[in-house]
């Protein structure tokens, strides 16, 4: 009897030394000293704005924010930059983990060796911050973050939080164009299944939440308060109107822009529309593409002249820059400028816009383009591609906007913008008056964690 509990104690000890010890070290950490969370973006930070949003929510409210995602050198020192007014103590507040942003080939052999490279790379950065407390995610991707986190629980004893932008198995069926693929199906289920063992759920819109709830039969924690959360984005504090005589001057503070000679000496004759994109399958850049023509026929009668910025970057941005220069070499009245803005100048440009445009369509139909949400910051009437979430709970056609469901709608609508001033100054005014009147993303960002979740004290 002594001989057998001897030897289980000696086979137990490298565990004990192993895990154990460790832990036990970071307890005081966990129970006694400010709570601390991980915040995990598999892809690039600095195109991740609501997750941004999350790290100044937590900063403010006091937490210690470990963040784990892709940035370049420069970044990088553009993202800390942006939070060292939130710091108290930058050795205690906040720390970025950078990951691997190698490209890899897009065959389904390149998918998998990226899956196994994130697999291992973000179990060596779970047990270096294994002592947080609760873990945000960004979801999608699902693969290989989600059942490895779930996983993780039981070692790190930390609480999960998935940010459900969108479902990362319509994605990928919008990639192979074919929801009945394999990969697809497989996603499908990890993510179904996995999702279910989360602590707690944020969506992004009310339609979410229900289909998480009646399709994917995640329910409500009984002994928690609204265990799934709604969390509307909403407009961050640097997303604000500005009175158009001042266009001039921010458009001299944008280096991209101001270096565009052409541009401030004729600024008064553009009408500027604005949209923001990753260039990825779910835009739909072809539809503003093929409008174009039409476009520029009606602009040519009503001798208007609109300046486009689009403004982003992505795996098909070299691709729809060819095909708009292209197109618009032809074009008298329209003219096509591309950008891609330090984190500070984003706000700054749409400023200095009278409109927005989403080509975003919704890959699972129930999410919405946060893009709008800084375009309705600014002042911006916005038309967005139509699927009835936006209308149900993001723009309020003829108020604050419109919608499109083709390239003819797109090109008519965008010339009304333009040439009925008037009724784009009413929605530009319904916009501010919303703006004024709701809610800002702190405040929207509170009633999840501090009422419904209850996580922030």
């Amino acid at each position: 009897m002594i001989l057998t509990a001897t030897a289980i104690l000696l086979g137990l000890l490298p565990l004990f030394f192993y895990v154990f010890i460790p832990v036990l070290h970071d307890l005081p950490h966990r129970h006694y000293k400010q709570k601390k969370i991980m915040i995990i973006v598999i892809g690039p930070l600095i195109r991740s704005p609501r997750m941004l949003n999350h790290i100044k929510s937590f900063l403010v409210n006091g937490f210690e924010v470990e963040v784990v995602g892709q940035a370049d050198s420069d970044e990088l020192k553009d993202l800390e930059l942006k939070f060292s007014n939130f710091l108290k103590n930058e050795e205690e507040n906040l720390h970025f983990n950078i990951i691997n942003n190698k490209k890899v080939a897009g065959s389904k052999l390149g998918l998998i060796t990226k899956v196994l490279n994130q697999f291992s790379e973000l179990l060596l950065i779970f047990w270096k911050l294994r002592s947080c407390d609760y873990v945000l995610m960004q979801n999608p991707p699902s693969i290989p973050l989600l059942p490895l986190l779930i996983l993780s629980k039981i070692f790190f004893s930390w609480k999960i939080i998935i940010d459900w932008h969108n479902f990362g198995y319509s994605i990928l069926a919008l990639k192979f164009k074919n929801d009945k693929a394999l990969f697809v199906r497989v996603y499908y289920f990890i993510e179904i299944f996995f999702g279910k063992f989360a602590d707690y759920h944020l969506t992004v819109t009310h339609k979410m939440k229900t289909l998480l709830i009646e399709t994917w039969k995640i329910k409500n924690n009984e002994f928690k308060k609204g265990r799934i959360s709604v969390l509307h984005d909403k407009p961050d504090s640097q997303f604000y109107p500005v009175d158009k005589s001042d266009r001039a001057a921010i458009i001299k503070a944008i280096p991209e822009l101001a270096a565009d000679t052409d541009l401030l000496q004729n600024i008064n004759k553009y009408t500027i529309a604005i949209t923001s994109t990753s260039f990825t399958p779910d835009e739909d850049l072809d539809m503003l593409l093929n409008a174009m023509d039409a476009l520029n026929k009606q602009l040519l009668i009503a001798k208007k002249h609109l300046l486009l910025i689009i403004t982003g970057k992505g795996p098909l941005k070299q691709e729809f820059m060819k095909k708009f220069k292209d197109k618009t070499c032809d074009l008298n009245y329209i003219t096509v400028n591309f950008f891609y803005l330090k984190i500070q100048d984003y706000p700054k440009i749409l400023q200095v816009s009278d409109f927005g445009l989403s080509l975003h369509y919704s890959s699972s139909g129930v999410d919405l383009p946060m893009k709008v949400l800084d375009m309705f910051g600014c002042g911006l009437p916005c038309l967005s591609y139509y699927y009835p979430t936006v209308e149900e709970e993001l723009i309020q056609i003829g108020v604050t906007g419109d919608v499109f469901k083709n390239e003819t709608e797109l090109s008519s609508k965008i010339f009304n913008l333009i040439v009925e001033e008037t009724k784009r100054e009413e929605m530009k005014a319904n916009v501010i008056a919303d703006l004024k009147n709701g809610d800002r993303w702190i405040d929207s960002w509170l009633k999840s964690f501090k009422g419904d979740l209850n996580i922030v004290r």
